[in-house]
């Protein structure tokens, strides 16, 4: 967790456009202040106060820095708190996944690795298995950081492979996350609406027709990735950090610079031989700015402990201990505002 800077600091490093007089004013008469006597009371409330801070340092886009700062300055910041920690943040932190393994049914039908890249492409997209499947031809059969080799691919076509250095299991993984897809049923109905709702807010209308129903498995939200990198992908501790000016190159964020620890290059280009999308870098930008939010904000930890107690606690603590788990469950429930 790190202190927001000061209001100077923020403008000597472009974090507040010079020109951005109102953006100025909420950020050093209301959020430092905040800052300052939320230090006092509880940690949550603190974190808090700091997501919303990083979030006119590090917004979305210009129009979530100014919905953000059009809140603040309407007094409107418990509603904002409980909005940006419980939402904004923790909808990347989740565990749906696609079946894990990137292997597929069909590749025992075709003994020839072409016939079953002829066989993948000819399906429809935007299926759980056929995304799946067509990623990881789209992907060369190799995790997109790490360039690792999938496993089940090359025992199944060896004879057909280069022998490589290294191979992995690797996986298919969602920038957006699967419960996104449907926001018609079940408990989280309300949470899914809530979060489209957030995100027209911050000018991506168009989100959720570009990722509703079967269309969140669509190429441009997926990457194949070893089964490491996704599970950091989805707990906020891996990102992808698009390079101006470079088309599809991305600067690999992971965690305590742990990149050399997980094999990662610094920087990746995502390439492909066939007509196939990549990663949207729209897509991608968003999941960086909250994992960078997040970190910065120290908001992080505290969702992942959150999540875990809803799952692990079998009653709420008497003393008030549970009430940030409570909060976030009830959020998660509620109807949105």
């Amino acid at each position: 967790m790190t202190a927001l800077p000061s209001v100077t600091l923020a403008l000597r490093d472009n974090l507040i456009p010079h020109h951005a007089m109102t953006i100025r004013s909420v950020y050093t008469e209301l959020v430092l202040p905040a800052e300052a006597a939320a230090k006092e009371d509880r940690k949550a409330h603190l974190i808090a106060i700091r997501v919303l801070g990083y979030l006119l340092l590090y917004p979305l886009n210009d129009v979530c820095r100014s919905v953000i700062a059009q809140e603040i300055a309407s007094c409107n910041v418990p509603f904002l708190e409980c909005k940006m920690r419980s939402n904004h943040l923790s909808i990347y932190k989740h565990k749906e996944r696609t079946p894990a393994p990137s292997s597929h049914s069909s590749r025992s039908s075709f003994d020839n690795l072409q016939e079953m890249i002829q066989a993948v492409l000819a399906q429809s997209p935007s299926k759980p298995g056929s995304t799946k499947q067509q990623a990881l031809v789209r992907d060369n059969f190799r995790c997109m950081v790490t360039g690792r080799l999938d496993q089940k691919s090359y025992f199944k076509y060896s004879s057909e492979m280069e022998r490589p250095e290294e191979i992995t299991e690797t996986q298919c993984c969602h920038i957006f996350p699967n419960m996104l897809g449907n926001i018609e049923t079940g408990e989280k109905a309300n949470y899914v609406a809530d979060i489209w709702t957030m995100f027209r807010r911050f000018g991506y209308r168009e989100l959720q027709r570009e990722l509703s129903g079967d269309l969140i498995h669509r190429l441009g939200n997926v990457l194949t990735l070893s089964g490491n990198l996704h599970s950091m992908m989805d707990t906020l501790e891996l990102w992808f950090e698009p390079i101006e000016g470079m088309k599809n190159r991305y600067r690999v964020q992971i965690i305590q610079d742990a990149n050399d620890l997980l094999h990662a290059p610094k920087e990746v280009e995502f390439t492909t031989s066939r007509d196939i999308p990549l990663p949207n870098p729209k897509y991608l930008s968003i999941h960086a700015a909250c994992c960078r939010v997040a970190h910065l904000s120290g908001a992080a930890e505290p969702i992942d402990d959150i999540q875990r107690d809803i799952e692990e606690l079998p009653v709420l603590a008497n003393n008030g201990a549970s009430l940030d788990t409570l909060t976030y469950a009830l959020q998660r429930l509620a109807p949105p505002v």
